[in-house]
């Protein structure tokens, strides 16, 4: 833990020269030492602490005599690692994107709050609009990249990209400028295997396969050749979107060779070769020719066969040559000798294609491939090297007798460059050198610093990045991170400067700040300031004077300066320098605004000047104006007096002392009210060098009085003088008169008293005594005048009155301070205020509650906060400063003239959260003679917490009070209010309560609604044909189908003739709560009827139907 403190406000005299913190463990008793070495800061990093573990610390300050008296203890804090939302991801980049989505990638952020990143969201804006839509599920992806779907081809879009931990959502980076779904052209790109690049080698009867994935946009055109002629008839090519594959089984001699893969789109063309090698027997000798022809001989000459059937390099053969006739093969003429196959010397030589030969471009994190061929004989040694750096570790080189390859996976910026490739064999050198840009991000911007700082704005400045990532910069971002927080908001992101001002920053405030330049491919690398304070030098001190002068000495006072530039002034720096000198030299440094300049030399003049000091450096100096003499001068006295008027409470002590100035030494003389003072056993006169006191012990009323002071010396004379007041209890009222007689009242009247006290007659209190008793009656206690009129007397009965004066200190002995106010109601919460109430006192102590006060605390606390300055004089308060999902207690004091009574009790926490919003109107789904349905909608905001249940209240009307209907929690949107009494009306309200236990206001009512059975006729609903004579054959099955509605159900009963319907085999009946059948058998019927019976009322509804069956 980090733990702050401020300086003692006493140093004691002398400069402290450390400090002492101290922890003690919650579940201890013994307080131990934090630091062993000297802490000269006012912060401490406290380390070696328990996890879970609650502490408290305290801190003494020492200085050269010793360590001082420790502070209170700090409250207790648990040993915890801190947790915040994540920051923003660290970059967000476009990737791809087509007719209808647009893929983009991000960095993880720098910071993640303390916990594990859950996920990733992804937000898109039309660039036109400010609505954002998230388009990946709420709780995030765990990828880096993903694919925004169904987006409008031609549309511009704004992207941004927020982390996701269990503290919450963090702040999104923005992708810089917009980005539009549209197919994009990519030239083929062809991935060879670096084996394929050293070739295929095969026996003869086996299968060639050449399997080559590519990629390009739109889909390039794929051409195979071999040895720059077409392929044979045997050769099989399967072409795929994205990978070709050339094969050939059974091959022979004749397959070896260079196939060639040329790949070709809008974009542009792209070859690849690779070679085939086929170990078979030798071909047949060429160019076959007799030469020589006798009676017995002949003689032939050929040449080698084409094929050689894959001699080795360096084998030792022996030849031989037959002759064949239709006889068959002749014997052999043998070579004399051995033949060692070997290569002949040839430099090195290589080949770089037309792209090689300019600058090759690679986007960030592609793969990095310069394959060039080469040859010579002896095969040449091959050297890469990256010039004006080394090469990266992460570089492999593949290298055969046919080709070199560089390849570099994953590049970056710094992977650009110039590459130099080096051949070289026993016959010669061969060097080429092959520029590499790679399309990144650029670099982080170079000499980053603060090049100006004031009290309320900072400049900073850079140089353009050393890497611009291939790509022109368009312009800079600049951030900003308060000290105490993890996450950077953007000042600017559109600077094209190398320079910019922030401005508007809170004086005093720490801040890191951080650059970096952006260019086509996106967000670069960024690079941080350390911590800065925004301050400058602060300004000059003011008003500096002379205040005494002797002829070694100096004495200089000053103010302090208008503005310290937004850093405490540490100190200040007094020089001075001879009249006739030109160097200004340093005299002494002071932390309080006033200093002595010793070892002058007398009778020369000095000139003098102060600088305040801050941890930005020195201020502008404020010279004293004039030159100084060095010698002693006389000075007329003076007096500085703190206070005119001092008050003390009867029987206290007080002391007045009054600082004396002048040179001579001045003599002091005291007077009380223009008489000379005399000492007493309870006043005693106190003279030094710097000051006069008197002391007044146990003061009384003899004290009370105007005390002059006078100082006297040869440069002069002067006065001053000093009020004391005592404050005592009033003295009694003066002059009582009966001005009035009725037969029920007297009038009195008063002059005040000729002593007050010392503070202002506040009111009087009127007391009377029937001369019969011996008892004394208040009659008034809050009487503002002096005179008062005496009610309610006996007719005829003798009184005696006495008055009484009060002012603030009698009430102190008089009344008691009140009572404790009942406990506080938070009556509205939101997430950044809270309206608090509560009840006045039982008791106020005998004089009316003045105010109140209010303190609140956190839940997690022990330290009340008082929330007012002046008194509260209502009995509600509205409390701002707080913060969203704390839990606040509160309490409240009342006070009276007597003072400040005791605290109430502490409300329950409260939660800092916007209130839950009130349901729907409850509308009234069924009512029958006891009880009453309601249904509602949910609150459309629930308070940023689930509801979890609802409170429905009634009221019986027309003027009841509103009472629960439900003692247990009620989650559904429905209830049934049971229990009512018939023909009564009620009125209905639902409240909403939330999972963190907030109730939301309740519903608007439902209305006045009478409690009684719902009764609706019955009706009979059949289709038309039914009313009409209905035909049926004889033999077929009849099928009469009756909806029907009434309030009670009603009974259902069908008739033929005026009499119930049996049931029988051939009779069927089947009923439900709406709706009722008969099918009856064609000619067992003639005419029907459904009657419907209501069980409550005698309503009936019938429908005749004829039948006639057709014999």
């Amino acid at each position: 833990m980090t733990i702050t403190w401020s300086a003692p406000e006493t140093d004691g005299g002398t400069e402290i020269i450390s400090y002492i913190v101290e922890k003690k463990d919650r579940a201890g008793i013994k307080w131990t030492r934090c630091n062993r070495q000297k802490i000269t800061d006012l912060s401490y990093r406290v380390t070696g602490l328990t996890t879970g573990h609650e502490y408290e610390f305290r801190v003494s300050a020492e200085n050269i005599v010793g360590p001082g008296e420790p502070s209170l203890p700090s409250s207790y804090y648990k040993a915890s690692d801190p947790k915040y939302k994540p920051g923003a991801p660290a970059y967000v980049n476009v990737i791809d994107s087509t007719k209808s989505s647009i893929t983009v990638s991000w960095g993880k952020p720098l910071s993640d709050g303390g916990s594990t990143i859950q996920g990733y969201i992804v937000d898109v804006c039309k660039a036109e609009e400010e609505e954002w839509k998230m388009v990946t599920p709420p709780t995030g992806l765990r990828v880096n990249k993903y694919e925004i779907p169904k987006l409008t081809e031609g549309q511009e879009y704004k992207i941004q990209v927020c982390a996701l931990n269990k503290m919450g959502v963090g702040e999104p980076v923005v992708l810089s400028g917009t980005a539009k779904p549209e197919e994009r052209m990519d030239p083929p790109q062809i991935h060879l295997d670096s084996e394929l690049r050293k070739g295929i080698t095969v026996k003869a009867g086996g299968s060639v396969r050449i399997y080559i994935p590519f990629k390009g946009r739109p889909t390039p055109e794929i051409k195979w050749t071999k040895d720059d002629g077409d392929l044979s008839e045997k050769a099989v090519v399967e072409k795929a979107v994205n990978f070709t594959q050339l094969s050939i089984d059974s091959s022979d001699r004749h397959d070896s060779g260079k196939y060639t893969l040329t790949l070709t789109n809008s974009s542009g063309s792209v070859s690849e070769f690779v070679s085939v090698k086929v170990l078979d027997t030798p071909g047949a000798p060429q160019n076959l020719v007799v030469k020589d022809i006798k009676k017995d001989s002949v003689t032939l000459v050929w040449d080698a066969p084409a094929i050689d059937g894959d001699l080795k390099d360096g084998g030792e053969y022996q030849f031989r040559v037959c002759a064949i006739n239709s006889e068959g093969v002749g014997e052999a003429a043998n070579f004399h000798g051995t033949v060692i196959t070997s290569d002949r010397a040839d430099p090195p030589e290589m080949e770089l294609d037309a792209d090689l030969r300019k600058v090759v471009s690679v986007r960030a994190g592609g793969t990095l491939r310069l394959f060039v061929p080469i040859r010579g004989r002896p095969e040449p040694s091959v050297k890469w090297e990256k010039l004006e750096s080394t090469l990266t570790d992460h570089a492999a080189i593949d290298t055969t007798s046919s080709y070199t390859m560089l390849v570099i996976d994953n590049v970056n910026r710094f992977d650009s460059g110039k590459y130099s490739l080096t051949l070289e064999n026993s016959s010669g050198t061969k060097s080429a050198v092959i520029s590499v840009r790679i399309l990144d991000t650029p670099s982080a911007p170079q000499n980053f610093t603060v090049k100006e700082l004031k009290k309320d704005s900072v400049t900073l400045a850079w140089d353009t990045p050393l890497n611009d990532g291939g790509a022109k910069i368009t312009n800079y971002i600049v951030e900003k991170r308060e000290s105490v927080r993890k996450a950077y908001t953007t000042i600017t992101s559109n600077c094209t400067a190398n320079s910019f001002k922030i401005e508007d920053l809170p004086e005093g405030g720490i801040f890191y700040f951080r650059v970096c330049a952006v260019n086509a491919y996106g967000q670069g690398q960024a690079v941080e300031t350390k911590e800065t304070k925004v301050s400058e030098v602060p300004q000059p001190p003011n008003k500096v004077t002379l205040v005494d002068v002797t002829k070694t000495s100096a004495s200089l006072a000053w103010e302090k300066p208008t503005h310290d530039g937004g850093s405490k002034v540490m100190c200040y720096n007094v020089e001075f320098k001879p009249k006739s000198g030109d160097k200004w030299g340093t005299a002494c440094t002071v932390k309080v605004p006033e200093a002595t300049v010793p070892n002058l030399n007398p009778n020369e003049a000095y000139l003098f000047r102060v600088l305040a000091i801050n941890e930005k450096g020195k201020s502008e100096p404020k010279d004293l104006g004039l030159p100084v003499v060095a010698k002693d001068v006389a000075i007329e006295p003076s007096i500085n007096l703190l206070f005119t008027t001092y008050s003390v409470k009867v029987g206290d002590d007080l002391t007045l002392e009054v600082p004396v100035r002048g040179r001579p030494k001045p003599v002091v003389s005291w007077k009380k009210d223009s008489l000379p003072l005399k000492q007493t056993s309870s006043l005693t006169i106190i003279n030094t060098a710097t000051s006069s006191k008197i002391v007044i012990k146990g003061a009384s009323r003899e004290h009370v009085g105007k005390y002059e002071i006078t100082l006297a010396n040869t440069a002069g004379t002067v006065t001053a003088s000093i009020g004391v007041v005592v404050l005592d209890k009033p003295g009694p009222p003066k002059g009582i008169k009966v001005d009035a007689v009725t037969s029920d009242s007297i009038t009195l009247s008063w002059s005040p008293p000729e002593y007050d006290g010392g503070c202002s007659i506040s009111n009087y209190i009127v007391e009377k005594r029937d001369t019969n008793t011996q008892e004394w009656q208040i009659v008034a206690s809050n009487v503002a005048r002096t005179s008062f009129k005496a009610g309610r007397l006996t007719h005829g009965a003798e009184y005696q009155f006495r008055i009484y004066a009060v002012n603030r200190i009698t009430a102190q002995y008089n009344f008691k301070q009140p009572g404790p106010p009942s406990t506080p109601i938070v009556k509205l919460a939101t997430k950044s205020y809270m309206l608090v109430t509560w009840n006045e006192p039982v008791s106020d102590g005998g004089s009316p509650v003045l105010g109140y006060h209010l303190e609140r605390k956190e839940r997690s606390s022990i330290l009340w906060t008082k929330m007012n300055r002046g008194m509260i004089k209502d009995t509600e308060y509205k409390v701002t400063g707080i913060e969203e999902g704390m839990l606040y207690e509160y309490r409240a004091y009342a006070e009276n003239i007597a003072g400040i009574g005791k605290c109430s009790k502490a409300c329950e926490p409260v939660a800092a959260r916007d209130p839950c919003d009130p349901p729907g109107t409850p509308v009234v789904t069924a009512i029958t003679r006891t009880s009453v349905s309601l249904s509602w909608d949910k609150p459309e905001y629930d308070g940023g917490s689930k509801v979890s249940g609802y409170i429905i209240e009634r009221r019986d009307l027309p003027e009841g009070r509103w009472t629960r209907c439900n003692f247990t929690n009620v989650p559904e949107t429905y209830y049934d209010a049971t229990g009512l009494t018939e023909n009564s009306q009620y009125d209905f309200r639902v409240i909403a309560k939330n999972a963190v236990g907030q109730f939301s206001i309740p519903s608007f009512n439902t209305g006045p609604i009478t409690v009684k059975d719902d009764v609706d006729p019955p009706r009979i609903m059949m289709d038309v044909k039914f009313r009409e004579t209905v035909f049926v054959k004889a033999g077929e099955t009849l099928k009469i189908n009756a909806d029907f509605a009434g309030r009670p159900a009603p009974v259902i009963c069908w008739t033929k003739d005026d009499k119930e319907i049996e049931l029988r085999a051939r009779i069927q009946i089947i009923s439900t709560d709406t709706s009722t059948c008969v099918s009856p058998s064609a000619g067992t019927l003639h005419s029907l009827m459904v009657v419907l019976r209501s069980q409550t009322t005698l309503l009936r509804r019938g429908t005749p139907l004829r039948d006639h069956t057709l014999q």
